[in-house]
């Protein structure tokens, strides 16, 4: 047992703080959640792709994935774009499910989860206010959201956020392999969406900063656009998408340290944080375990690099029209060079964009 005795502390428990935990293996583990179970409150669409996909699969299993999806359709102020593909090119995943399997793991290898507790930054870097008093830790690891207040408080500033809306609703006139994605002025710095759950089951979501059309307005219109009849709304949840620029080092005095949301890492310009976290999780594990943080480092400033040039890009197209990556992806995927591992590697998609620019630029012009 490394850290002098004293636990690693994981504020939050969830896919950040738990799989992060089940790759630390030779130290005590205490985790810090603020919810009753987890899973609750669903808040995540829970998109994916393939490579993202596989990882979440060797780790919790084929059942945490929902759907898949070979098809995707884009309704742009261009007009419509299909694209469709011979496997799959995005993955459902069922968040709770999946926040449900890694618990059951990370409860096996011996370390605790204490639920209904809020967790607060403490005195000192390494120390976190909980269960009554100040409590230290070897290390304090913040998987605490987009609202966290462990950077608030190391960084001194609050995030922006996108406030996402999602209704699950029964409905008719489903293709279940097909993914709609549309844009237009009612949510002009996101997207819309409709995708198939189950056979008779459809997922409609969009997000923005601040609404200025009634969120069912938006669901009647996204309704009448992919000729989807939806009939009885099953539930409602939401949440927030971070749009802020993520820490240059997610380590604070070698002893706090940050992954996902409350960094944020994502892929800017859709919110997906799953991507990421699959990614970082297992490397913040082990460099715990060795009580060595620079691989994690070394691996967060590669990932920055490029979710840096996403965000900038993202930026840019809240100010000139949301509308215009998937107008340029349709005409990447026309050219034949749209793979489907793109889908989770959008600094490959602004590689090719610049590539083919002196081809689409006069298209979105005219």
């Amino acid at each position: 047992m490394y850290g002098n005795g004293k636990p690693v502390i994981v504020v939050g428990a969830g896919p950040a703080g738990l799989l992060t935990s089940l790759f630390i293996r030779n130290r005590e583990v205490l985790i810090l959640e603020e919810h009753r179970e987890v899973g609750k409150p669903k808040h995540c669409a829970g998109f994916t792709g393939l490579d993202t996909a596989r990882r979440l699969i060797k780790t919790a299993g084929w059942s945490v994935v929902e759907n898949s999806y070979k098809v995707l359709v884009f309704y742009t102020p261009k007009g419509r774009y299909r694209l469709a593909f011979k496997t799959p090119m995005v993955y459902r995943i069922n968040r709770p499910l999946l926040e449900e399997k890694l618990l059951d793991r990370v409860l096996r290898i011996g370390h605790r989860v204490v639920f209904k507790t809020k967790a607060k930054p403490g005195s000192r870097a390494g120390y976190v206010k909980a269960l009554g008093g100040e409590l230290e830790g070897s290390y304090v690891i913040a998987c605490d959201g987009a609202r966290s207040i462990f950077r608030a408080k190391y960084c001194g500033t609050y995030e922006k956020h996108l406030v996402g809306v999602q209704h699950v609703y029964r409905a008719s006139g489903l293709d279940d392999d097909t993914i709609h994605l549309i844009f237009n002025s009612a949510t002009p710095d996101f997207f819309q969406w409709l995708a198939p759950i189950d056979y008779d089951l459809v997922l409609v979501g969009f997000a923005t900063h601040r609404y200025s059309i009634h969120p069912d307005k938006i669901v009647e219109y996204i309704a009448r656009t992919t000729r989807v009849e939806l009939t009885t709304r099953i539930e409602s949840f939401g949440g927030l998408i971070p749009r802020t620029k993520p820490m240059d080092k997610p380590v604070i005095h070698n002893r706090v340290v940050f992954i996902g949301d409350s960094v944020p890492i994502t892929k800017p310009y859709t919110g997906g944080g799953l991507m990421p976290i699959s990614i970082l999780a297992p490397v913040l594990g082990s460099s715990i375990n060795s009580g060595n943080l620079e691989p994690y480092l070394a691996l967060y400033r590669g990932l920055l690099k490029r979710v840096k040039a996403e965000y900038i890009a993202t930026i840019t197209a809240e100010k000139v029209g949301y509308w215009i990556p998937p107008y340029v992806v349709y005409h990447i995927y026309r050219l034949s060079l749209l793979s489907i591992q793109d889908y989770d590697k959008h600094y490959k998609l602004l590689l090719k964009a610049l590539a083919i620019s002196p081809y689409v630029l006069p298209k979105i012009l005219s």
